[in-house]
């Protein structure tokens, strides 16, 4: 089931993406918030999947750890390598750019308390 999840989510984010990149082209009005709604109705849908997704992982590690209490290096093993198989990714919804003939430039605001290493930043 975790596994579907993340396939789920996965084709949210591939959806978002697209729809993003034909709100941009866009010209009518009408057209950009069709757009828009869609992409907010994708983006709470996602929301939802990933809160699922968390508390079906933490339901497994719970089911791991007491099930396997006599062995616990396996547990935080497995525990340790769905921590790292686990990426965050963030919908961006409040953005600007500037644009050139050559260029696009995208601001991002990122909350203060937020730290933020430039090698985290990947744009699909």
């Amino acid at each position: 089931m975790a596994a579907q999840l993340k396939k789920d989510i996965e084709e949210i984010d591939h959806n978002l993406s697209e729809l993003l990149s034909l709100e941009l082209l866009a010209k009518r009005q009408h057209v950009k918030t069709l757009l828009s709604k869609e992409s907010k109705r994708l983006t709470q849908e996602k929301s939802e999947l990933l809160a699922k997704r968390k508390e079906l992982v933490a339901s497994e590690s719970l089911a791991i750890a007491s099930n396997d209490s006599s062995s616990p290096s396996v547990a935080t093993n497995e525990s340790s390598a769905r921590s790292e198989s686990a990426l965050g990714s963030v919908v961006v919804t409040n953005y600007m750019w500037d644009q050139t003939d050559d260029f696009v430039k995208i601001y991002i605001e990122i909350d203060k308390n937020y730290s933020l290493d430039s090698t985290q930043i990947v744009m699909n």
